[in-house]
C-alpha cells in the first residue's frame, strides 16, 4: 500500500510493516487504517536510504508503534549522526532506535520471508528489501535507486561507485538474483516493475560504456575519483566546541586506487587556534578507508570554516575539502 513515497507491507493478521518514514503525512494515514480496523500495530520500519524524505519521521513513528527500525549496517552512522556528513538531503531527525541488519539477513514475519539487502544504487547509504509471501508474490523494494525507466542516478554527491563489485554493477546482479518474477517497488512510483534479461544487460552495458568513457577523461588514478567528491571528507562535518575547549577532527579518506597509497595531510584553521597534536599521513591499501586525526585547542567565537590540503601521487591538492566548528562564548 502506497502512502505517499512510504510503503505499507500487511500481513493477513492485519499488522504493518512500514517501509521508508519521509511522508509528513503517513502518521495520519496509519492512524486512520488503525481506527478503520485494517491495521492492528506496526510491527517495524525498514529504511531504504538516508535521504530525508525517506527518513524524517521514521523515529518518530517507532516511538509512537514502539518498533523496531532496520537498515543495513552502512547507514547507521549517518542515520545516527547526520551532521557528520557533507551529503545531499540529510535528516534533522536521527535514528536511534535501530537494528541494522547485515546483508542477506532474515525475517520471519508472519506470512513474509524478509531479507535484507545492501543495495548502493542511487546513493552508497543505500538497501533493499525482498519480501516472498507464502504461497508466492514476491516483492523487492529499490528504494530510490531503479525505475520503470532503468537507473535512478542524478547526483554525484549522493556517492554512487561505478566499478565491478559495486554501485549500479553490484545491484544489477542482485536484481538478477532475485526468485523468478519479483515485483520492484520503487518508492516514488506507484506501479510495480520488472525488468527483462535484456534490459538488464542493457544497463550493464550502458554502465561499462560509462566506465570507459570517465576513465579517459579523469586525471586521477581510478575513475571514482572524479565521480565521489566525498572520498575524503571531515568528519564530524558539523562541530561545536566552547572557546577555549579542544576539538577533534578526523580527515576520513577512501582510497580508490588500485595500489597503496600515502596520503599527506596539513589542516588550515584559524591563526588563534592552538594545535595539540595531528596524523601527517595516512598509508591506505589499494580500496582501504582511514582516517587521519587532528587535536585543536579553539579561539574565537563563531563559526569557522576548517579545511585540509591533501598530497599523493604527485598531486597538490589545496583546501580540498572543509568542516565547520561553531565556537560558542
Amino acid at each position: 500500500m502506497a502512502i505517499g513515497n512510504s510503503r505499507l507491507l500487511l500481513s493477513q493478521t492485519g499488522a504493518g510493516f512500514l517501509i521508508d518514514a519521509g511522508f509528513r503525512g503517513a502518521r495520519a494515514r496509519l492512524d486512520e487504517l488503525t481506527t478503520q480496523g485494517r491495521l492492528k500495530n506496526v510491527e517495524g520500519i525498514w529504511i531504504t536510504h538516508y535521504h530525508d524524505d525517506h527518513t524524517d519521521y521514521a523515529q518518530a513513528l517507532a516511538d509512537h508503534f514502539r518498533c523496531p527500525i532496520y537498515f543495513n549496517p552502512r547507514l547507521s552512522d549517518v542515520l545516527a549522526n547526520p551532521s557528520h556528513y557533507r551529503l545531499p538531503c540529510l535528516t534533522t531527525a536521527p535514528i536511534t532506535s535501530a537494528k541494522p541488519q547485515p546483508d542477506g539477513a532474515r525475517l520471519r514475519w508472519h506470512e513474509f520471508q524478509l531479507t535484507f539487502f545492501d543495495f548502493p544504487g542511487q546513493t552508497l547509504y543505500h538497501d533493499g528489501l525482498l519480501a516472498d509471501r507464502d504461497g508466492g508474490g514476491a516483492l523487492f523494494f529499490t528504494g530510490d535507486s531503479f525505475t520503470p525507466s532503468g537507473i535512478d542516478n542524478y547526483c554525484l554527491q549522493n556517492r554512487d561507485f561505478l566499478r565491478e563489485g559495486e554501485g549500479y554493477l553490484y545491484c544489477l546482479k542482485v536484481l538478477q538474483r532475485l526468485p523468478e518474477n519479483t515485483w520492484l517497488v520503487n518508492q516514488h512510483v506507484e506501479p510495480v516493475f520488472r525488468f527483462s534479461p535484456d534490459q538488464l544487460a542493457r544497463m550493464r552495458a550502458e554502465l561499462l560504456k560509462q566506465m570507459a568513457a570517465l576513465s579517459a577523461l579523469a586525471p586521477w588514478p581510478d575513475l571514482n575519483y572524479a565521480i565521489d567528491e566525498s572520498w575524503a571528507a571531515v568528519n564530524p562535518y558539523g562541530n561545536e566546541a566552547r572557546d577555549g575547549q579542544t576539538v577533534a577532527l578526523r580527515l576520513r579518506i577512501l582510497n580508490h586506487s588500485p595500489r597503496t597509497e600515502t596520503y599527506r595531510v596539513k589542516w588550515n584553521v584559524p591563526a588563534a587556534w592552538k594545535l595539540e597534536k595531528e596524523d601527517r599521513q595516512l598509508t591506505l591499501p589499494a580500496r582501504g578507508e582511514g582516517a587521519a586525526g587532528a587535536v585543536f585547542t579553539v579561539a574565537g567565537t563563531g563559526l569557522h570554516v576548517v579545511t585540509a590540503d591533501l598530497t599523493f601521487g604527485g598531486r597538490q591538492l589545496r583546501e580540498w575539502t572543509e568542516g565547520l566548528v561553531r565556537v560558542q562564548p
